[in-house]
């Protein structure tokens, strides 16, 4: 990954900032743009989201202006909040990153300033931003706190903001998670990703307990091996929990690591509660998630069902490819490489894709 410092000449520092406009006379005269009204303000500092640096130093006005959008709640800048812990057995804390979209950028590395703005914190040696090259890939910052700061993980959620599109848990310690849900508590987020190396009943009740606090609307869930005892009340569980839900095997799972062994009852049930959208996938196709007859099965019962599904599978490949219409829904079976895919879509829901959760 290339990583840059953060670059104080693209964005100057907050003490800068403000010891440029203590020239400023309190009583000047508003400009034609400070006269329009403020919600029409704040939506321009929205659009013009990469020159917020530029625009505080306008005016004293514009300034406050600026520094209450990025503060405000509802500003959500963050696009994933990153938790990783790859140490096995190990109660480190785990590695936090922020993925803030090019566009919004400038917003948060201001954000961050005002809320460190009190500590004695070099950006140039703390924060490091990476893919800062890559046009089309979100910004990654990491953080180095060091000892200037006591509570590290609790000082970046407050950079980070109170609302997040989307928090993933990566955790590779052996089925525990590391991360506090008392750190979480305060964060509205409602997409949830998560990637474990054994789901046990420690970590599926740590799993059901964020569900429910942050009530969730779409889980993505990838595993390496499964140790739940009734994997059928899990799921039906979560079904009745979210509304989207993606499960599959890590990308480093092996052939004879086991999955989820989801019976087409099952499925058929899980559809009957508040899920809509269900996506069992096998990154490196080891094995297959349903023997032919329970695809069979899915393809000619799920379409029947009176709902507005969206359902896909990774299973082996099909004699023929097929594409037909049942019921307003599109049931179409694909070949690949290796395997193909079982895919049962709802006609009004043709252009919705699972990138809108990656």
């Amino acid at each position: 990954m290339s990583t840059t410092l953060l670059d104080s000449s693209t964005f100057p520092s907050l003490k800068t900032l403000d010891s440029s406009l203590t020239r400023v006379n309190i009583v000047e005269k508003l400009s034609q743009l400070e006269q329009l009204p403020r919600e029409l303000l704040r939506s321009i500092i929205g659009f013009a989201r990469e020159n917020v640096f530029a625009l505080r130093l306008t005016s004293s006005f514009l300034r406050s202006l600026v520094d209450d959008y990025v503060s405000s709640p509802k500003c959500i800048l963050v696009d994933d909040l990153v938790f990783t812990n790859i140490a096995e057995n190990s109660d480190e804390s785990p590695e936090i990153a922020a993925h803030v979209s090019k566009s919004k950028s400038a917003l948060f590395e201001l954000r961050m300033m005002m809320q460190l703005r009190t500590h004695s914190f070099d950006f140039n040696i703390r924060i490091k931003r990476g893919f800062a090259s890559l046009s089309d890939h979100p910004n990654i910052y990491k953080m180095n706190f060091g000892p200037s700061i006591k509570d590290e993980h609790q000082t970046m959620l407050d950079c980070v903001g109170k609302r997040v599109a989307r928090v993933t848990l990566n955790n590779y310690n052996n089925g525990r998670f590391s991360i506090d849900t008392k750190k979480l508590e305060d964060l509205e987020f409602k997409q949830l990703d998560v990637a474990l190396d054994v789901l046990c009943s420690l970590g599926s009740n740590y799993l059901m307990n964020t569900i429910k606090a942050h009530k969730i609307d779409h889980l993505s869930l990838s595993t390496r091996e499964i140790r739940i005892f009734d994997q059928e009340s899990f799921l039906l569980e979560l079904s009745s929990l979210v509304r989207s839900l993606s499960l599959g095997k890590r990308p480093d799972s092996k052939e004879n690591d086991n999955s989820f062994d989801i019976p087409a009852r099952v499925i058929l049930e899980m559809f009957s509660k508040k899920m809509d959208t269900l996506c069992l996938y096998n990154r490196r196709n080891n094995g297959d998630y349903f023997p032919p007859q329970t695809a069979e099965t899915l393809r000619e019962k799920l379409p029947l069902l009176g709902k507005h599904i969206w359902f896909q599978v990774t299973v082996r490949k099909f004699p023929e490819v097929f594409s037909k219409t049942v019921n307003d829904h599109i049931v179409r079976g694909t070949n690949a490489k290796v395997g193909g895919t079982l895919s049962v879509k709802h006609t009004s829901r043709l252009g919705e894709s699972y990138s809108k959760y990656e």
